[in-house]
């Protein structure tokens, strides 16, 4: 793998990605494009892995939550993120008022479960809802 100051994310550092647009999917829900350091970088997330954001709220505290990306390692030059907006989700409000060419801090991955190519040869089966449906798209 290429040094951690190479990669697009570091689960050391958070570093700050710029919002390039959104795309609405539902009225609560949108799809977010955020643009990697350089236009060939690619997010090389591991399969069940999930990045975390944060933003500093008015009052000076840190919010942070988990996110699974959903574009793809081939993706270049951005990274997706698709987000349900809940009434009371200070993450989610902050994503939904932010306008492209504004930045949010991330910093992962971090593996939520390791999973090996071939690991189950009979196959395997997923159920996801709510959250669980971004990592499915892994």
């Amino acid at each position: 793998p290429a040094p951690e100051d190479e990669q697009a994310f570091s689960p050391k550092e958070f570093r700050d990605f710029q919002l390039i647009s959104t795309k609405y999917e539902s009225p609560d829900t949108r799809r977010f494009y955020f643009r990697l350091k350089n236009p060939t970088d690619k997010a090389n997330l591991p399969v069940s892995s999930c990045i975390v954001l944060k933003y500093t709220d008015s009052e000076g505290k840190n919010v942070i939550r988990p996110y699974t990306p959903t574009s793809t390692n081939a993706t270049e030059g951005k990274f997706e993120l698709i987000v349900k907006r809940y009434a009371k989700s200070k993450m989610g409000t902050h994503l939904f008022t932010m306008r492209p060419g504004e930045y949010i801090a991330a910093k992962g991955p971090f593996v939520k479960f390791e999973y090996k190519p071939n690991q189950w040869t009979g196959g395997i089966g997923m159920i996801g809802g709510g959250s669980g449906i971004t990592p499915l798209y892994q």
